[in-house]
């Protein structure tokens, strides 16, 4: 794993621990354990051992970026899916924003989710990268085999 990818898993799963806290803090749309239903908030939890599941398989050499791009495509995916204004569920803007006293502090965690998306999608998209790259080195170093043995 390379360091920017490393580095980008940590900062995606820091930015997704801070959208739990919002949540909790504004006490909507969450799910257990902090309330009694199943929600895509609970379901979301699972993020967290899955990061702490990959560093350790990708130190045993058991995981790479295909991992994580995965893991950050899916996360993405939810997250979408859970803020876009698709049905009455749908956690809007003004779900985030209006439980807050103050405006400025509901759009800082807009905005902070805004950006948790983004990165998330940007995780995503560079571990596919680097995944593909080693796909392509892998290839090209069988090739050349190939070529020496003929």
């Amino acid at each position: 794993m390379t360091s920017r990818l490393n580095a980008l898993v940590v900062v995606t799963t820091l930015m997704t621990l801070g959208h739990h806290v919002d949540h909790v803090i504004r006490g909507n749309h969450i799910g257990w354990p902090f309330a009694q239903a199943l929600t895509p908030f609970t379901l979301s939890l699972a993020v967290y051992p899955a990061v702490i599941a990959g560093f350790y398989l990708t130190r045993r050499g058991q995981a790479g970026p295909l991992y994580w791009a995965v893991l950050w495509g899916a996360m993405t995916l939810l997250a979408a899916s859970v803020h876009l204004p698709l049905s009455e569920q749908s956690e809007t803007m003004s779900h985030i924003i209006n439980p807050y006293p103050s405006p400025i502090v509901g759009w800082i965690a807009f905005l902070w989710l805004t950006g948790l998306v983004v990165v998330a999608l940007l995780t995503c998209v560079t571990a596919a990268r680097v995944w593909s790259q080693q796909r392509r080195e892998i290839s090209m170093s069988r090739s050349s085999v190939r070529s020496d043995l003929t």
